[in-house]
């Protein structure tokens, strides 16, 4: 996996923020290493009554409730049985970010 440059950090952080949200969100997404994108983004707001009961119950994070595979498997699938031109083959990294309910904190989990 390459090093991002400063100047392509800055960029993958502006395209993130575009997907602000008012309400704490975890999500999946790709990123491709060869036009520096992000792809396939998948999110879920989060209630602050489900970061609560993920408190009181010491949960370590909340992920999104879907797994990469899943979400790879039906997008390629879609795409074949449409006969058009997709993003999900191949290998990419895939990425997870998780919230800390405890901490108020995200992680970013980073794959291959």
């Amino acid at each position: 996996m390459e090093k991002l440059t400063k100047e392509q950090h800055k960029a993958q952080m502006e395209e993130m923020s575009s997907f602000d949200e008012q309400m704490p969100c975890v999500g999946i997404f790709w990123y491709d290493p060869e036009d520096h994108t992000l792809f396939g983004v998948r999110k879920k707001e989060l209630t602050p009554r489900e970061v609560e009961d993920a408190a009181e119950k010491g949960k370590p994070f909340i992920n999104y409730p879907h797994l990469h595979r899943q979400v790879w498997a039906r997008e390629y699938f879609r795409a074949q049985a449409k006969h058009s031109e997709t993003k999900f083959k191949g290998d990419y990294t895939w990425n997870r970010s998780s919230l800390c309910p405890i901490s108020s904190l995200y992680m970013t989990n980073i794959g291959t």
